[in-house]
């Protein structure tokens, strides 16, 4: 019950993201230019986490290496899934497509700071390209 109370209150923490004061695309009001909109920002977040990804595995022993390896593929299924799932709550609607494409983003986006936070310090160490948020 407990777990079930915990992953409710993660979903209802990242809902609707195309609505939070952060996300890009904000004042698109209509379908088509939004969902163009949130396509270009999502693609630049993964543009973005590629290359913080990359300057992280150039800064990190082999072990380390294959160990953010391992939890990239499972943050990835974890972040396509719960995407999904916000597009699926729109049943259909014209409101799916731009929900996930944001959720997509934001998630995203959020990672590239989680991921800065905990090895920002290794990649200043051993002489690897500064983090940025540009690619």
């Amino acid at each position: 019950m407990l777990l079930l109370a915990l992953l409710g209150g993660t979903a209802s923490a990242h809902a609707q993201h195309m609505n939070a004061a952060d996300a890009p695309c904000r004042a698109m009001t209509q379908t088509h230019p939004l969902v163009a909109c949130l396509a270009a920002a999502e693609k630049q977040a993964d543009l973005q986490r590629d290359s913080t990804y990359r300057q992280i595995t150039d800064a990190v022993t082999s072990q380390t290496r294959m160990e953010l390896g391992r939890s990239e593929r499972a943050w990835t299924a974890y972040r396509d899934t719960f995407c999904d799932t916000e597009y699926h709550s729109f049943a259909g609607g014209s409101g799916g497509p731009p929900a996930r494409l944001a959720c997509l983003e934001a998630l995203t986006r959020h990672h590239i700071a989680d991921l800065q936070t905990a090895f920002h310090w290794r990649v200043e160490k051993f002489g690897a390209p500064t983090l940025s948020n540009t690619p």
